[in-house]
């Protein structure tokens, strides 16, 4: 399935990643978002770039860690404390995450849509979301408010603080 970029979309910034970053970025996308179609997969690709570019332009501003979401790279967004619940050493889906390997389709599948929205073969489905959720829970960062966009089994909110 190939994803056309919206015509008049601005250009996001551009993201550099290392080996460790896409691999992070995949087993993220897999730990949230593995029973999801491929645009749930590049939905929740797109809330963890979001947040890493909110971390770089905290960064450079600030010269320090943004406090939510890392330092300005994907492994530091995605492993920031209490942000992706798989990283979670408490979770059910934690140890599935770290042992998962390139022979799982479900981890190959991720990693595709790590690298479609890595390198901008997909466009921002979430309208810039930086949080989701499932309809069975109600995070506190959420009440009170409404979602953007529903996209698999996700709700997708962009205007969390």
């Amino acid at each position: 399935m190939k994803l056309r970029a919206m015509p008049n979309a601005p250009k996001p910034t551009p993201v550099i990643a290392t080996a460790f970053d896409v691999d992070v970025f995949a087993r993220t996308i897999f730990g949230e978002a593995r029973g999801e179609t491929m645009q749930g997969q590049i939905a929740v690709a797109n809330v963890i770039l979001n947040r890493v570019r909110i971390a770089q332009a905290y960064f450079t501003k600030n010269g320090k860690s943004h406090p939510l979401y890392g330092s300005g790279t994907i492994g530091s967004a995605c492993k920031a404390r209490l942000q992706f619940s798989c990283w979670n050493q408490g979770d059910p889906t934690y140890r599935a995450v770290v042992a998962a390997n390139l022979d799982d389709a479900r981890l190959q599948r991720a990693t595709c849509a790590a690298l479609m929205v890595l390198h901008g073969q997909a466009a921002d489905n979430t309208s810039g979301s930086t949080h989701y959720h499932t309809p069975a829970v109600s995070p506190p960062w959420s009440r009170g408010k409404t979602p953007l966009c529903t996209i698999g089994g996700h709700l997708f909110f962009n205007d969390i603080d």
